[in-house]
């Protein structure tokens, strides 16, 4: 782009100016007659922003001549010859292209191309000497299921005789057809369908044989490559006859490459790709105007419509401007209100009651351990070790043992006798001297009273068990 000036020229947009740029517009200027450096200086800056050329002149006549340089440094050649020959470069040569094949004969010309800026474009074979940015001979570029590659010259007509008449020319023709070609598997027919919903990719294969009969329990397997060049696995597995199944989250847009394997020996893995589209909102690129007149024009209960704020596009600062002027939080609008009820509230709060009040009536609740949980407290406070408790059970032993202690001297003061032994009472039975010893001795209404004490009878001591009586008993009654 070429602007003309005689001075005074109005300031150039900013904003403009870098949407000239970012879109690889230059812009030369020319002055003619311009008013003082500081006019001058304006077209100098635009030129110098933009990356294109100034000229100052002081006559007309020096247009015609500007417009020639400019003419050749916009129209360049297409296709680059030289008869002398260019010398190629193999950039690649383990590509499947050029596996077998010795570095080709120089060409007498090519079209000049612009390597695509993508990490799947591979160039393989560029031109010598040349500018890198348009020295490509031969590249491919994998898009989305398909590959595509590019000659740039010809196939020997008239710039690369010298690849006809080589032995390796068909060689060279026929694998780069075949790379370009879809792999065909003789073992059966594959059908890969693909389809993107909820975020998600579903790659379905059917696979028939050679009379059309479904494959089954094929150990199918894949793999895929997304838009950020990171590895995707998919395990297939199959949901009918000869149906295979896979999914896998696609949540970046861009194109997604798979390969999978159909588990046949010596078969070519299916090749397939899916694009996943941007979100639905990227596609409206014009404004609707219809939607936004709709939703202003939408009148509240109560208040006023809305109105469409609209002022110069692209322009930075205005947006902001119109905003800060209108009114976009209107506060005369009423208050929205909603009514809602309110009886599952006092539902929870009877339940709650109820609850309570039957814990209240049926649950005893005793304060038993607050004194031990202080007094654990304080001792972990002061860092004491807390008192072993007395054993109840050596106390409760204890009473019991005094308690039947006493018991026993209540028995032995009730049940002491003193035995009277009389020459002229009649001899008794065994059994009944023995019945009545164990009773407690002798009835003293039947026994005969003595009339006089033996001298040699001693009273007994206090201190004969029971036990000493009753064998003393037991042997008088015998002697009797």
């Amino acid at each position: 782009m070429i602007m003309i000036s005689d001075g005074d020229p109005s300031p150039a947009n900013p904003f403009t100016l870098a949407r000239y740029k970012s879109n690889g517009i230059k812009i030369s200027t020319v002055a003619v007659g311009a008013h003082g450096p500081a006019e001058s200086s304006r077209l100098q800056s635009i030129a110098t922003s933009t990356g294109g050329k100034y000229y100052q002149v002081n006559s007309p006549k020096a247009l015609p001549r500007i417009f020639q340089i400019e003419a050749r440094r916009v129209a360049r050649p297409l296709v680059k010859e030289d008869s002398r020959g260019i010398p190629l470069v193999v950039e690649d040569s383990a590509h499947e292209m050029l596996v077998g094949l010795s570095p080709p004969p120089p060409v007498t010309g090519f079209v000049l191309t612009e390597r695509k800026e993508n990490p799947l474009v591979e160039v393989l074979i560029s031109a010598k000497d040349v500018d890198p940015k348009n020295n490509t001979i031969l590249a491919t570029w994998r898009y989305g299921a398909g590959k595509a590659v590019v000659l740039t010259t010809d196939t020997g007509h008239k710039w690369a005789n010298a690849w006809s008449r080589s032995e390796e020319y068909d060689k060279f023709i026929s694998q780069m057809i075949r790379y370009a070609m879809r792999p065909v598997s003789e073992e059966g027919k594959f059908n890969v369908a693909t389809d993107v919903k909820d975020g998600r990719v579903r790659v379905v294969v059917t696979a028939l044989d050679k009379n059309d009969e479904f494959l089954n329990f094929l150990n199918m397997s894949g793999a895929g490559t997304g838009p950020e060049m990171s590895t995707i696995e998919m395990p297939f597995r199959q949901d009918a006859p000869g149906r295979y199944v896979a999914e896998f989250p696609a949540d970046k847009a861009g194109s997604y490459l798979l390969a999978i394997n159909t588990g046949q020996t010596n078969a070519a893995p299916l090749l397939a790709g899916i694009s996943v589209p941007y979100s639905a909102e990227f596609r409206e690129r014009e404004t609707n105007r219809a939607l936004i007149t709709t939703l202003a024009s939408t009148k509240p209960a109560g208040g006023q419509a809305g109105k469409i704020i609209e002022g110069p596009p692209l322009v930075k600062g205005a947006v902001d401007r119109l905003v800060a002027q209108a009114d976009t939080f209107r506060r005369t609008l009423v208050k929205a209100m909603s009514s809602r009820d309110f009886w599952p509230v006092f539902l929870l709060i009877a339940a709650c009651i109820f609850l309570i009040d039957v814990f209240i009536r049926r649950v005893t609740v005793h304060f038993y351990w607050v004194m031990p949980a202080l007094a654990y407290a304080y001792n972990r406070v002061r860092g004491r070790q807390p008192e072993s408790a007395p054993d109840e059970r050596l106390a409760r032993l204890r009473n019991r043992k005094a308690a039947i202690a006493s018991q026993i001297d209540e028995r032995r003061a009730a049940t002491r006798f003193e035995p009277v032994v009389d020459q002229a009472v009649a001899p008794r039975d065994y059994e009944q001297v023995l019945s009545d010893a164990s009773a407690g001795g002798a009835d003293p209404s039947s026994a005969p009273r003595p009339t006089s004490q033996p001298q040699s009878q001693t009273p007994k001591s206090d201190e004969e068990t029971y036990t000493e009586r009753l064998l003393k008993a037991k042997k008088q009654a015998k002697g009797q």
